[in-house]
């Protein structure tokens, strides 16, 4: 990472994408690791910093650099099942150590460590029964992982392209699963389309989001 970089996490505020901790232990770290990868928000993963305070006053981490990236692969290749690939850097900010490491959504998950983690807002927590499964499942159709991804970033407006009718128009974007999805219709009406019948991609001359409707 770049200062300018470094210096823009050190300032942003705790979230979906970013936590903070004061020091290394094996269990909390594990956890933020498993939350993180395991991506709820479809953020596409996370960033921990280690050595600062949630004040995001420098607390610094005791120790010289290398074992701290030691320490910290270990807990994600022993402590969470499956390991979790994780990028790590360590940098010394007015005389104190500070760990970045970056934690990107997993091919693999759900990850646990005793329990399945997700993140939500600016905690962690349990992940339901309903959760985990919608992570296996929208794990496995990408097409539906990319809706679910659009509808997480609020990017509901869509352009609807129906390919028998000859026609496209806007649309919103409301619910997606693993059967169905479901868009309103500038008229206001709600339609539900089986999700076999749509193709996604995106349209550039409008800048939209695009979902092609084959029937």
């Amino acid at each position: 990472m770049t200062k300018e970089e470094i210096g823009a996490l050190l300032e942003a505020e705790e979230s979906d994408s970013l936590e903070r901790k004061t020091a290394i232990q094996d269990r909390d770290v594990a956890r933020t690791f498993c939350a993180f990868a395991n991506d709820l928000p479809a953020r596409g993963g996370g960033w921990l910093i280690l050595g600062q305070a949630p004040d995001k006053t420098i607390q610094g981490l005791n120790g010289d650099a290398d074992k701290l990236q030691q320490t910290l692969a270990r807990i994600a290749r022993e402590r969470c099942r499956p390991a979790i690939p994780i990028g790590i850097q360590v940098e010394m900010l007015d005389g104190k150590q500070v760990a970045f490491v970056r934690i990107d959504a997993s091919v693999a998950r759900p990850h646990v460590f005793g329990e399945c983690f997700v993140r939500v807002g600016s905690t962690t927590r349990d992940a339901t029964d309903a959760e985990i499964i919608t992570m296996r499942q929208t794990f496995h159709n990408a097409k539906l992982r990319q809706l679910q991804q659009w509808i997480a970033r609020g990017d509901r407006k869509v352009r609807l392209q129906r390919t028998r009718a000859h026609n496209a128009g806007e649309a919103y974007l409301v619910d997606a699963n693993e059967n169905w999805i479901s868009v309103t219709l500038p008229s206001g009406d709600t339609i539900t389309i089986p999700l076999e019948e749509v193709q996604i991609g995106f349209h550039w001359l409008d800048a939209l989001p695009l979902i092609q409707w084959f029937h």
